[in-house]
């Protein structure tokens, strides 16, 4: 029993879409073997604008022959080619694949096997607020049903002095490539594009499949639900952190740069510090202030900050408050 359903939602300003093929319609590939090759994922790829959905071109003679695959030419009929597919490297270290010379963000849900040979299920994903995962266990009767969820939020934003952000000319966009596992758990690529995304605003992107699968105790239904947003942010450039006493006496002021704030920094303030006001200020110059009360009993305040780096990819770092 199968069942598979797909939508991508667009609410890009400025929205830039570009397919594959010039009339608009992907190519799309015969899986080899659908009864056993299922779907896991994404690789969400954050490329150069001029080379968007070049990987449905590019050279693959070192890619994985697997099988072959028909292609629907439009105004030209259909032609049968050999099928490559790109084999991801599992990073143990890191828990997630990586896909040579396709780098992006994994966001997976794959089946891993156990040093004792058991098999469970696993997420791989570099998405921000990565702990929206789930699993939800049903007994119907003889049968069990089990639903897995990953969603999160990849954010991006102008690359560092770029002028062309949110114009027809913008440098970077977001390509995604689903993912699928073999039987015997090998991961991989595919290398036709699910269309291109560039602008400011924000696009998710979704699908869900379900299937009957056996981990060792029987047949069970299985189906994974995966969303990824991806979310446009401004650039910020300084931080502002007052701290005030319970009388809202100012006790200090300290300004900070990303660079000094790197991938999280611990600050602290005044013993007596009753709450901080964090101003964000980005390149246009614009505020974003921000108020945290530190009568807690950790006597602390985490503040949540997108830092892009310098192709205007972001990664979500904290600013941790403690007195």
């Amino acid at each position: 029993m199968k069942q598979k359903g797909f939508r991508i939602y667009a609410i890009l300003v400025g929205l830039v879409l570009i397919l594959a093929l010039t009339s608009g319609k992907l190519a799309q590939p015969e899986r080899n073997s659908p009864e056993r090759d299922r779907f896991v994922g994404f690789q969400l790829c954050y490329e150069s604008a001029h080379s968007a959905g070049d990987g449905m071109f590019q050279d693959r003679s070192d890619w994985t022959v697997y099988g072959n695959e028909e292609l629907a030419i439009p105004g030209m009929g259909k032609t049968t080619v050999e099928r490559r597919v790109l084999v991801g490297q599992y990073d143990e270290e890191n828990d997630r694949y990586i896909f040579p010379g396709m780098e992006g963000l994994n966001c997976l849900i794959t089946r891993q096997t156990s040093p004792d040979g058991t098999e469970h299920v696993n997420f791989q994903t570099d998405l921000a607020d990565a702990d929206k995962v789930t699993h939800v266990n049903r007994v119907d009767g003889d049968r069990t049903e089990n639903t897995w969820s990953l969603s999160g939020t990849a954010f991006f934003g102008p690359p560092l002095d770029d002028r062309k952000w949110n114009t027809e000319d913008s440098d970077f966009i977001w390509t995604p490539y689903e993912v699928y596992q073999m039987a015997d758990g090998t991961v991989y690529l595919t290398g036709t594009p699910l269309g291109s995304y560039g602008g400011v605003g924000g696009f998710t992107i979704s699908q869900e499949e379900s299937y009957d699968l056996d981990l060792g105790g029987g047949p069970e239904g299985h189906s994974i639900q995966i969303e990824a947003k991806l979310e446009s942010v401004e650039r910020v450039v300084s931080v502002e952190v007052k701290a005030f006493d319970e009388n809202d006496r100012e006790l200090s002021t300290r300004t900070l740069t990303m660079d000094e704030i790197g991938d999280g920094l611990d600050l602290e303030l005044e013993e007596h510090a009753a709450w901080a006001l964090v101003t964000e200020t980005d390149r246009n110059g614009r505020v974003k202030r921000t108020a945290h009360s530190l009568d807690n009993a950790d006597q602390k305040a985490s503040h949540r900050l997108v830092r892009l780096d310098d192709d205007g990819l972001g990664h979500v770092v904290y600013l941790e408050l403690r007195r």
